[in-house]
């Protein structure tokens, strides 16, 4: 498991990952895409595939034996993530462009165990890797039977995943960047199996359902080679500071808060 020790506002944390979804990565020649590890630096990066094509890539999979409306709840919900919490407390500078454009691409599927997550991440990377990146920017895999309520096992399932990813080779042309609504850094002197967040930051990385973005490997190189991620993890540790824990947790649980 990759490690940095990076300082924040609220002391010294230990890293894991990147967001929305770039993890911070090694060059090429090194290339991991274990999205609960760093670059060697420890940056973090936002990233968001940019592009502009005509054809819509973004209705939901109906790839589940999920119902009809349990699907669209799902698909909805993290629609709803992308535009009021990721684009509007400006988490991500690449993800509105895409977004507006029906470029991202919502797949909800009722895998609940590694084998047939793979399977479903399998689906929808030979989708993305056959369509064009202007017609295609990423995908979100969502998994709301994909130990939603425990992000321990869904962590170690994450590694396993990874794993496996990189067993078939395909850790050169895409990215597996993973999401929970649970989900906390790891932090010096912190109960971890408590979940309970010790600072804003740790929504940096929360989805209102478990969800694996699958990114292209060529464009997230090109977004690390500009040199912005340290300007982005100052800036997402500056915007979210600046919101109480009480006042995105509110936001986030209205998310849930989904009529049909």
């Amino acid at each position: 498991m990759l490690q940095h020790i990076v300082q924040s506002s609220n002391g010294t944390r230990t890293q894991f990952l990147g967001f929305l979804g770039v993890p911070g990565r090694p060059p090429r020649a090194r290339r991991v895409t274990r999205s609960h590890g760093t670059r060697p630096d420890g940056l973090r990066l936002c990233y968001f595939p940019r592009g502009g094509g005509r054809h819509d890539f973004s209705l939901t999979s109906l790839q589940s034996k999920l119902s009809p409306r349990e699907v669209e709840r799902c698909e909805v919900i993290t629609r709803n993530w992308i535009r009021d919490f990721v684009i509007e407390l400006q988490l991500c500078p690449y993800a509105r462009a895409p977004f507006a454009s029906g470029q991202v691409r919502i797949a909800v599927s009722d895998a609940a165990a590694v084998k047939a997550v793979e399977r479903a991440l399998v689906q929808e990377a030979a989708l993305l890797i056959q369509a064009e990146p202007t017609e295609l920017a990423t995908t979100l895999l969502v998994l709301p039977q994909f130990y939603q309520n425990d992000f321990i096992r869904f962590y170690a399932s994450s590694l396993a995943l990874e794993r496996r990813w990189e067993a078939r080779d395909q850790g050169r042309s895409l990215v597996l960047v993973f999401f929970h609504p649970l989900h906390v850094y790891a932090k010096q002197n912190a109960a971890l199996q408590r979940l309970v967040p010790v600072d804003s930051l740790d929504y940096e990385r929360r989805a209102p359902l478990p969800t694996i973005n699958l990114l292209r490997g060529d464009q997230v190189d090109e977004v690390v080679a500009t040199g912005k991620s340290a300007e982005m993890l100052e800036q997402n540790a500056v915007r979210l500071s600046q919101v109480s824990l009480e006042a995105l947790e509110m936001r986030f649980q209205r998310l849930l808060e989904l009529n049909l």
